[in-house]
């Protein structure tokens, strides 16, 4: 492991492009590339961003879904030193315009649409002068420090550069040593309770030894072939994927999103091994009316972070009878604690495992900030080298997460058993998780404020059978103004990621108050109980 520690992404790839330079590492659709072929094609675009002007810590955006070429772009940035600055293909724009100006990106990558939805409609709402500038030579009032625009997919717009031209037209150089492992290679935007989303600022170094250290718990190797359905946006689907396959030499199979025929399908082809991702993905797969259908007798291990029900119903339904549990978060490069495929079943469907080597972990009493004994709840800390530097341009934030001694306050609730295992135990923050997705309330509630109609709202998260939880609203209304539930979620679509529209909205007269003057929002979730879902 302690190789690793000094890696960088560059010298991951180049370790496999040299030793098995015709392998295939990665397929999505139709198209498939090697290691050697991926390096080439990498360093060609690691020189065409160069030429470009971009350098060291300048920061890249992509807004994509999953391909061969999205691994090239982020190969390519940590090649040079760049940041890469992923954002949710389910982002709309109000979250691209945060996004890109909060992350002071001088560069973008993006995706002409990605279903139903025009990306380029969007930014060209965003950025007007695009049309009417050259390539590379942007001047926008929202976003002064963007100048370059690159179009993915073969399709061209005024103003931008194409992602085809723009690798073709460079030849392949080494340029591994304009990066290092404590440069920032990744800024990962993940959700609050009290603000915007902030942007995690990970390391070269924090991600490659993250990946390997998940990688060594679940004895991968270079034989393993890995379906990946989670989107690259997420650090799940960059580090826990991607790294994955890449620190061990192995092959992995892209789902531009998750569709669950298409997915078993391709575990059929493939012979897939591995197969990460959010439990609601295991849920869908082991549910589906052709279950039977298909084989899947190959898969072997995963990582799967849910309930005992699940991890069992994924050992017992789908065969897979080394998948292992896990906790982390963005902050913490993402991976603190993995189970062990040798595990016993139940230590699996009901413990996180141990953390990693080289890091410390420990339950706090949020009352007395007291360190607590085994098998008492209390907020998880962290500290060791997978913590983030810090969030991106926001220093109070950090000092926040972060304190004088190092420890990160993760915000989630665990507890040790006595044999050292860590166990999540729910959420000290009020982070709505919506199918794997975090919501900020304060998100949520500040866009809805907006509304001319609304004098107050709060935004919580009420169960839901198929995403664990879908975000609701409870809207007071201004006097004498007039609103439905249907006009808020009307009022958001469009206008933020649909996971984070209210999916119930309550209208109330008032809110239930304590004797101080304080919203009793423990009673909230009882205005929906027993209504029908809204449309």
């Amino acid at each position: 492991m302690d190789r690793f520690k000094e890696y960088t992404v560059g010298s991951v790839l180049g370790h496999f492009s040299t030793k098995s330079p015709d392998k295939v590492v990665f397929v999505c659709g139709e198209d498939e590339i090697s290691y050697g072929q991926l390096q080439d094609r990498s360093l060609r675009l690691a020189e065409g961003l160069r030429g470009m002007g971009i350098k060291n810590d300048d920061k890249v955006s992509i807004w994509a879904p999953n391909s061969i070429d999205w691994i090239i772009i982020q190969l390519a940035a940590a090649y040079i030193g760049a940041v890469l600055v992923p954002i949710n293909t389910r982002h709309r724009l109000t979250e691209l315009e945060y996004t890109l100006k909060q992350s002071d990106s001088t560069t973008f990558f993006f995706a002409e649409e990605f279903g139903p939805v025009n990306f380029l409609d969007i930014f060209t709402e965003l950025c007007p002068e695009v049309g009417t500038s050259q390539p590379g030579m942007l001047s926008s009032k929202k976003f002064p420090l963007l100048k370059n625009v690159i179009s993915l997919g073969g399709w061209s717009h005024p103003g931008m550069f194409r992602f085809e031209d723009l690798e073709r037209e460079r030849e392949s150089k080494t340029t591994q040593t304009m990066s290092g492992p404590d440069d920032v290679s990744i800024i990962q935007y993940t959700s609050g309770t009290t603000g915007p989303p902030k942007g995690v600022m990970l390391t070269q170094g924090q991600t490659v030894r993250d990946a390997h250290c998940v990688a060594k718990r679940m004895e991968l190797t270079d034989d393993d072939v890995i379906l990946c359905s989670v989107p690259f946006a997420h650090s799940g689907g960059t580090i826990l994927s991607t790294l994955l396959t890449l620190v061990v030499g192995a092959s992995m199979i892209i789902q531009p999103y998750f569709d669950v025929e298409e997915a078993m399908g391709l575990i059929e082809k493939y012979r897939c091994t591995v197969f990460n991702g959010l439990e609601t993905f295991f849920i869908s797969i082991y549910s589906h009316p052709r279950f039977n259908d298909f084989n899947l007798s190959s898969l072997r291990t995963g990582w799967a972070p849910g309930p005992p029900e699940v991890l069992h119903a994924i050992i017992d339904k789908m065969g897979m009878k080394k998948i292992c549990n896990l906790f982390g978060m963005s902050e913490t490069s993402p991976n603190t604690s993995i189970s062990l495929p040798t595990d016993p079943p139940e230590v699996r469907a009901t413990t996180c495992g141990k953390p990693h080597e080289g890091l410390e972990v420990k339950i706090i009493d949020p009352d007395t900030g007291e360190p607590l004994p085994p098998g008492q709840v209390g907020e998880i800390y962290v500290r060791g080298w997978n913590v983030m530097k810090g969030y991106y341009n926001k220093p109070e934030e950090t000092a926040e997460a972060i304190d004088a001694e190092g420890w990160l306050h993760t915000g989630d609730l665990g507890t040790f058993n006595t044999e050292g295992y860590l166990m999540f135990k729910g959420r000290l923050k009020e982070l709505i998780r919506v199918g794997g997705e975090n919501v900020s309330p304060w998100e949520v509630e500040n866009f809805i404020l907006s509304h001319p109609a609304v004098k107050q709202v709060i935004a919580l998260g009420i169960p839901d059978e198929r995403l664990g939880e879908v975000c609701a609203a409870v809207v007071q209304l201004r006097e004498g103004a007039s609103c439905a539930p249907e006009d808020i979620m009307e009022f958001c679509r469009g206008k933020m990621a649909s996971f984070k529209i209210p999916k119930r909205v309550k209208i109330v007269d008032e809110f239930p108050m304590t004797e101080s003057g304080k919203v009793q929002k423990y009673k909230l979730p009882e205005l929906f109980l027993g209504q029908e879902k809204e449309k």
